[in-house]
């Protein structure tokens, strides 16, 4: 979960929001009500900015860590008994 602080609050709580950055939490700062610039936990990296609008809107979550691609094994299999997967399934319904 992400917090939002403004430059003011972050000056004078700026411990008090630390000690939140090193218990793993991301900070975003804002100026007039607008985003800045982000505080985050070494090690975590930041999505790009369409996940970012996902996570900001409530349809999805993300832990910080870097993602690990997929192998074909990880992919969804609608039907073991074709092995058709989902991928493949929205590549043949596009046509």
């Amino acid at each position: 979960m992400e917090i939002t602080v403004g430059v003011r609050e972050l000056k004078t709580q700026l411990s008090a929001h630390l000690k939140q950055v090193k218990a793993g939490r991301a900070l975003t700062i804002t100026e007039y009500g607008k985003p800045i610039g982000r505080i985050i936990p070494v090690g975590q990296t930041t999505p790009n900015k369409k996940i970012r609008r996902m996570i900001e809107s409530g349809f999805g979550s993300w832990s910080g860590r870097r993602l690990q691609p997929l192998d074909d094994q990880d992919l969804i299999k609608l039907d073991p008994a074709t092995n058709i997967t989902l991928t493949q399934l929205v590549l043949e319904n596009r046509d």
